[in-house]
């Protein structure tokens, strides 16, 4: 069984330092065999991947999946607090998940959620996404993004529909998680 390896950094010279040690500890039937590669979302990550191991199975983990969606939130907030300044002190109400706030943050959330269309759709999405992880199985999970991302690309705010083209693009990597 392969050691798992952690790098530090997430650039294509780190990718082949990384790739170069497993071949090495390895020997050389590790490019023939099907490994599994949990990746960050980094472009260079993926390609290295691809390039030196191509019979890797992509996956992407669902924290960094979360991280989309996370810098999506703070977008729509940033954007509404230029409005509306009453959306101060609303992050760590809109960006932690919901059984981690605390009850003043809970209240916060109502708060913001029924006076701001915005912050309400797109935390909206964001937990809803996160239901993802609890289907039991593929074909399920299938069906869910598939429905999550139609309503997601017809969302009038930019941050979702980049948000969205993301997880689209990595689609097949997510349901792999």
């Amino acid at each position: 069984m392969p050691t798992a390896l952690v790098p530090w950094g997430k650039d294509l010279p780190t990718w082949v330092d990384l790739s170069s040690s497993c071949l090495e500890s390895e020997r050389s039937t590790t490019r023939t065999r099907a490994w599994e590669s949990v990746l960050i979302q980094s472009r260079a990550f993926i390609k290295g991947v691809r390039e030196s191991l191509p019979k890797a199975e992509v996956t992407f983990d669902r924290f960094h999946v979360a991280k989309v969606l996370g810098d999506a939130v703070e977008r729509v907030r940033r954007s509404e607090w230029r409005k509306d300044k009453t959306v101060k002190g609303a992050r760590y109400a809109l960006l932690k998940n919901p059984e981690n706030l605390t009850d003043c943050q809970r209240e916060t959330l109502t708060e913001i959620t029924k006076r701001n269309a915005a912050l309400a759709e797109v935390y909206r999405m964001k937990e809803t996404f996160r239901d993802l992880y609890r289907l039991p199985d593929l074909r399920s999970a299938t069906g869910f993004l598939k429905g999550w991302l139609a309503v997601a690309m017809t969302s009038t705010l930019k941050p979702v529909v980049k948000a969205a083209k993301t997880i689209n693009n990595r689609a097949e990597g997510i349901l792999r998680w």
